[in-house]
């Protein structure tokens, strides 16, 4: 541990990484929404199964499905960006077949290390923030680089070797942006539902705020995966 955190290579300026994800961003957007417009259907068909008072034997299936559905999304949008990062056509029927290909190995190396970092928290916390970012790109080795599961999380967890500190602080920057992101769009959505309620009623109005809620994260996702892939490439470049 103490060899990663204080051995220190040089990345790209924040600032130009911020700045390419951003068009990364803005190429895959649209393409996206062919995946992330389902996302945020079945995201709010689970949000509304979960508050109906429904059999818990249904909200477990879709759930399960949901989640299921969610890892194939993820995976579409990767290689969409992936695509978009390589000044590459986005061909979308083709990239549906490689994520189908790759669902698996990518579903069980990221099982594993969630599992790994559940069990880095449960030990006073800090082994798992170390831990979090040591495997940051466990799955864009698993869809990118020809390995097997074992190799594919040995080289996710080397990948990132004298990198620490940098990723560490990138990965604030990021999870603060989010957080204020999710702060303004919840306030929004509070301050909406109070207006909506006395026109709509109370259940037509937490419905749309669910739908606005999906759509908007979705949307999120697609950001936060950019800017982790960027990462990810400019590690990737430097080996």
């Amino acid at each position: 541990m103490t060899e990663g955190m204080t051995k220190m290579h040089r990345l790209d300026g924040i600032f130009r990484q911020i700045g390419y994800s951003k068009w990364v961003f803005a190429r895959a957007f649209l393409p996206s929404l062919k995946i992330l417009v389902p996302l945020a259907i079945f995201s709010f068909v689970s949000m509304t199964t979960m508050s109906s008072g429904l059999d818990w034997s249904i909200v477990a299936i879709v759930f399960g499905l949901f989640t299921l559905f969610s890892f194939y999304a993820i995976i579409v949008t990767m290689h969409i960006i992936d695509s978009v990062y390589r000044r590459q056509k986005v061909d979308f029927k083709k990239l549906l077949l490689a994520s189908r290909k790759n669902f698996w190995k990518f579903f069980i190396v990221k099982l594993l290390t969630t599992l790994i970092l559940v069990i880095g928290y449960l030990l006073f916390i800090i082994p798992g923030i170390f831990l979090s970012v040591r495997y940051a790109f466990t799955g864009f080795v698993a869809l990118f680089e020809k390995k097997g599961f074992g190799d594919t999380m040995d080289h996710g967890f080397e990948i990132t070797r004298g990198y620490w500190w940098v990723l560490f602080g990138r990965f604030v920057v990021l999870a603060f942006t989010v957080w204020v992101f999710y702060f303004a769009i919840i306030s929004i959505l509070f301050y909406v539902e109070s207006l909506l309620t006395p026109i709509t009623g109370a259940m037509i109005s937490e419905l749309t705020v669910n739908a606005i809620v999906s759509f908007a994260f979705a949307i999120l996702s697609l950001w936060t995966t950019s800017f982790c892939y960027v990462l990810y490439r400019d590690i990737a470049r430097k080996q």
